[in-house]
């Protein structure tokens, strides 16, 4: 199986490595600073997702604490409408070719794709963590590597073995075949991974506006020593330091980081730690202590991303600096550079392995705005009219008592309920008011008006989320309501376009990957036709961009039946298309696809034989390709 090639180490001088160890300790402390009041900010609007009814804002414990849980509605209903549009009953990834060549594979790339990305990365969950992460916290950042996961098993096998027998009084070896058990490693998953991360452990400048601008960037790590040596392994770090050995033949740094992977780490070398604040609250909302009283078994390891002037032979810098990937390890030594590789010699296409989404951009800012963040005045005033009008409707039930204090009247002891007798000193020094009913008018007038002016920020209206009306002047005909629903669809596409260009640049990522990586030829797991519908190796040099298909819903559907049965009558009526029974097959085959009849589809035959022959410059192009 083809392996990523080992990254290459940059060959630094002991001073080049100290210049570019204290410029990593100097970006994360003067960076982090910088990210102090967004990361407490932070914390506060994963509260106010969680809905946390001990936030702040509600000191007393006897009044009425109540959060409505607005903003966790409105995120679990804009997650449902991208994952409806994304990972759809009747969703596919549709294939655009780039040559006349190229098209002619689409439909084996398309099953080929879906495989990949729906079956053998399973992308639904990973993808969930996206964005929901992206609605709380409105930026949200995935890491895609290339991996592959492998475990051993132990399986059975036919194999012809020797075994003592006896003929005519004599002993031979005969063959015979017999199942021998194996032990061997099975090959999970392979190709380009895609893991959410946590935004608290990013640390950015200021001055950066996007990933691929940025002049650099911190990533905050949390690894096992198995994991470390897994970059010594790929070339991520430096060897040269793990062959020292101790009188036991062991690596001694080895050791250091097995110890400090099983002590308390301080982090003393890189200072301030920002994304502490987040990480304490969300162990808070989980019920979680925010110090286990376990060993994690982790090293904190500061993955930089930057520009660095590199030495040249005079013992001077190079004019122009290089992209550069470094690790650090803050709690060991006292920060310890574990190795430096440039970008391209890591990730051998050149590009940042992240991909970055925004919910609501900020033009100028390298943080997006969420649901929290723009939802805050609206749910703090919901949550304060709310306990306002319960804490008028207890004074109401109630009753106010006026007293002397040497009436011998104890209100500690005091609560009204049938039959109650209290003795007193002198009775007519007690006065019981009762509180009027408590006015709702304002409840019933301010919460409504509060709820639409949070619909109306996310466009996630009551027919967006599948409500009836509930308004005096609703629309009751289908034709009112269609008119209705079309036009409340512009806000919330405008969200959806956004995560659809993330998707897009996704299955990008994961087509080129595969082309450099993967092993050949590639089987499919759904094949139609054959065993042997495989994708070849020129077949894998073809270009396409990629798409997913539109939203699933049953509108929708009945639209694209009756937009296929439309393209199907057209290829009959037409001329030139009668002439052509390949064009005539595939559409009656599309048909039979929109109308979920697999069997029909099936067997459909495959004239695929009979279309035009390829033209001299369609030739030319694919032997060019």
């Amino acid at each position: 199986m083809p392996q990523l090639p080992a990254s290459r180490q940059l060959d630094l001088t002991d001073e080049g490595k100290k210049e570019l160890k204290l410029l990593i300790i100097k970006h994360w402390q003067t960076d982090s600073r910088d990210l102090d009041g967004r990361c407490k900010a932070m914390a506060r609007w994963w509260r106010l997702a969680r809905a946390g009814a001990d936030a702040e804002g509600f000191p007393d414990e006897e009044a009425s604490n109540f959060r409505i849980p607005l903003i966790l509605w409105q995120v679990m209903n804009l997650v449902a409408k991208f994952m409806g549009i994304l990972f759809g009953p009747d969703n596919a990834i549709q294939v655009i070719p780039r040559g006349p060549t190229d098209a002619k594979r689409t439909e084996k790339v398309a099953r080929f794709m879906n495989w990949r990305v729906f079956e053998s990365l399973k992308l639904y969950k990973k993808y969930y963590d996206f964005a929901m992460l992206k609605c709380i916290q409105g930026t949200t950042i995935a890491f895609t590597p290339w991996k592959r996961k492998v475990r051993k098993a132990r399986k059975m096998f036919k194999e012809m073995v020797e075994e003592p027998k006896e003929v005519n009084g004599l002993v031979a070896l005969v063959k015979v075949e017999k199942q021998v058990e194996r032990e061997v490693e099975v090959v999970e998953f392979e190709g380009l991974d895609f893991l959410p991360e946590n935004i608290e452990d990013w640390v950015v400048p200021k001055t950066a506006t996007d990933i691929e601008t940025a002049d650099h960037f911190i990533r905050r790590l949390k690894l096992s020593v198995a994991e470390i040596l897994d970059l010594r392994d790929q070339g991520k770090i430096d060897a040269k330091p793990f062959e020292k050995k101790n009188e036991n033949g062991e690596s001694e740094l080895v050791e250091k980081l097995y110890l400090l992977a099983t002590t308390k780490k301080t982090e003393q070398t890189g200072g301030q730690d920002p994304g502490k604040v987040v990480r304490q609250e969300k162990d808070d909302l989980a019920g979680q202590p925010s110090t286990p009283q376990g060993s994690e078994d982790a090293i904190v390891v500061y993955n930089w991303f930057g520009k660095f002037r590199m030495e040249n032979k005079k013992g001077g810098h190079e004019e122009r600096a290089e992209d550069v990937i470094a690790f650090l390890i803050p709690d060991l030594d006292g920060g310890m550079l574990m190795g430096a590789t440039r970008r391209v010699d890591s990730f051998p296409d050149g590009r940042l392995p992240f991909i970055k989404s925004e919910l609501i951009r900020d033009p100028n800012r390298f943080w997006g705005k969420g649901m929290p963040e723009m939802l805050e005045p609206i749910s703090r005033e919901m949550d304060a009219l709310h306990n306002i009008i319960t804490d008028a409707g207890m004074a109401s039930v109630g009753p106010l008592i006026f007293y002397k204090p040497g009436s011998g009247f104890v209100p500690e002891n005091f609560r009204a309920e049938p039959f109650l007798c209290v003795p007193t000193a002198d009775p007519d020094s007690v006065k019981v008011v009762m509180m009027g009913q408590a006015n709702m008018a304002p409840y019933i007038t301010l919460m409504p008006e509060l709820l639409k002016a949070a619909e109306n920020i996310f466009g996630l209206t009551p027919s967006q989320i599948g409500q009836q009306f509930s308004g005096p002047n609703a629309p009751r005909t289908f034709g009112q309501q269609a008119m209705l629903q079309g036009e409340s669809n512009q806000r919330i596409l405008l969200d959806i376009q956004l995560e659809r260009e993330a998707f897009r640049e996704l299955l990008r990522r994961i087509w080129e990957a595969d082309k450099r990586w993967l092993p050949k030829p590639i089987f499919f797991r759904v094949t139609e036709e054959s065993g042997d519908d495989s994708l070849t190796e020129e077949e894998m040099q073809g270009d396409y961009d990629f798409d997913i298909t539109p939203p699933t819903a049953i509108a929708n559907r009945q639209q694209a039946v009756q937009d296929t049965m439309q393209a199907f009558a057209l290829t009959q009526s037409t001329p030139m298309a009668q002439q052509n029974p390949a064009l005539i097959a595939e559409s009656l085959r599309e048909v039979y696809k929109k109308l979920s009849q697999w069997k029909l589809a099936a067997l459909v035959p495959d004239v695929s034989a009979l279309a035009p022959e390829e033209s001299s410059e369609q030739e030319n192009i694919r032997i060019i390709q």
